[in-house]
């Protein structure tokens, strides 16, 4: 699979939408990064989302002119069929056609760990290899595959969703509506709840010191 270079000049933006944040940048054709913004991810549902979205793409100053968006979930055919880790959200919810009648420039959608997997691929750390297994620690866990030179989706473009890989069977629900994923147990969500419960429990931890060092106003 090729990519096709643009031409100098133009600035196209890149948008991840996380779990916690959702980051934009905008990037010329020599792949570097001219600009960044960053907001925390709302909870109210797509809506706030688009909004936040357009908010910072507004805030870089040029138009691009194209923008490409990855969002944590399974996207197949440029539909969102399950965002576990984004509250509220309408899996049926038209963000490609709304956010390009908002910022009147072309707008494609996928995952983000296989977005992020194939900006490595073409740029990054994986250029130049033909198979490559790509895993983002975040809000939740993400994995993408790139096998003979070809991003590899699967069926359904899941393939490479390690986190939701069941790894104790009736184990702890995962924000997917499963139980025993990875996820579950090595997200950054799963790992703070269970640190919270401890430290309520009265267990000694340096986190407690970080915690109140980060509260402080110095």
């Amino acid at each position: 699979m090729g990519h096709k270079e643009l031409d100098a000049g133009l600035l196209v933006a890149g948008v991840d939408v996380g779990g916690t944040n959702i980051e934009v940048g905008l990037v010329n054709s020599a792949h570097e990064v001219q600009r960044r913004l960053k907001t925390a991810t709302p909870d109210g549902g797509p809506q706030k989302v688009l909004a936040a979205i357009t908010e910072l793409l507004n805030g870089l100053g040029e138009e691009p002119v194209a923008v490409g968006v990855g969002i944590p979930g399974v996207v197949h055919d440029g539909e969102v069929l399950t965002v576990p880790n984004l509250p509220n959200w309408t899996e049926d919810f038209d963000l490609v056609g709304s956010l390009g009648e908002l910022v009147e420039a072309p707008v494609t959608l996928g995952n983000d760990v296989n977005v992020g997997l194939l900006g490595e691929w073409v740029a990054g750390c994986a250029k130049g290899f033909r198979n490559v297994l790509g895993m983002w620690m975040g809000t939740g866990i993400g994995g993408s595959i790139i096998l003979d030179g070809r991003p590899f989706l699967g069926s359904r473009g899941a393939a490479g969703e390690l986190g939701h890989v069941t790894v104790q069977p009736g184990g702890a629900l995962c924000s997917c509506g499963r139980r025993g994923c990875l996820e579950a147990y090595a997200g950054r969500r799963s790992l703070s709840a269970v640190v919270t419960a401890m430290m309520d429990a009265g267990r000694h931890t340096s986190l407690l010191t970080i915690r109140d060092e980060e509260k402080s106003p110095n």
